[in-house]
């Protein structure tokens, strides 16, 4: 086929977030993400568990290697928004980032390449929701 799955996990939201062109309202959600047969980026594939929930999909915009210590998704917080910026996954040793509006780049290289975040101004900013991964 043209993908498989690598990865299945599960997410509770507690606040409203975009991730692409997506708008997740607060709640829980499961995951899949998937490679394309093809190479270059992931897919993710995002379900709402309420009922009538949002769904869709999402592409990996670069793939890093990671020491994070926990599975987690990492939000950014702009004005009153939450932008999710990143899929950690220290279990499979990489992490996910996805395309952010240009003003938070930088903020989303940081959090790539820097392990701890120092800065308490950055902390404020970015949020991390635990990420549960489930059997396959």
């Amino acid at each position: 086929s043209m993908f498989h799955g690598v990865a299945n996990g599960k997410f509770s939201l507690p606040f409203q977030a975009q991730w692409g062109n997506m708008t997740l309202p607060a709640g829980n959600y499961t995951f899949s993400l998937y490679e394309f047969a093809s190479g270059g980026s992931l897919m993710v594939r995002v379900n709402g568990e309420a009922k009538g929930s949002a769904h869709g999909y999402v592409l990996t915009e670069a793939q890093n290697s990671t020491r994070a210590p926990e599975n987690e998704l990492l939000c950014i917080h702009n004005g009153n928004r939450q932008i999710v910026a990143a899929l950690v996954l220290p279990t499979m040793g990489k992490s996910f980032s996805f395309k952010v509006p240009s003003a938070e780049k930088m903020l989303t290289r940081r959090i790539n390449h820097n392990t701890n975040i120092q800065s308490a101004e950055a902390t404020d900013l970015i949020q991390s929701v635990p990420v549960k991964l489930t059997a396959k």
